[in-house]
């Protein structure tokens, strides 16, 4: 499950629980004037984010989400 917060119609932030099954809750900036920034797409009910997810802290876990699925680097 994938959240996207916003306001107003702006999204600024996407939220998810790490897929590893850690149950860290990941959040990942959308704005353009703070680094690092991800991009999201939707396509056919489905999002994708760029660039990957690389937690450097607790277990490590390094992915991209792609058309809604994990792809473990």
């Amino acid at each position: 499950m994938v959240y996207l917060i916003s306001n107003q119609g702006y999204v600024w932030q996407c939220v998810l629980l790490c897929p590893c099954g850690c149950g860290k809750k990941l959040y990942t900036n959308l704005m353009d004037d703070f680094d690092p920034c991800w991009k999201y797409v939707i396509e056919d009910k489905t999002i994708s984010l760029k660039p990957s997810i690389d937690r450097l802290v607790g277990c490590k876990s390094h992915f991209f989400l792609k058309h809604g699925k994990i792809i473990w680097c």
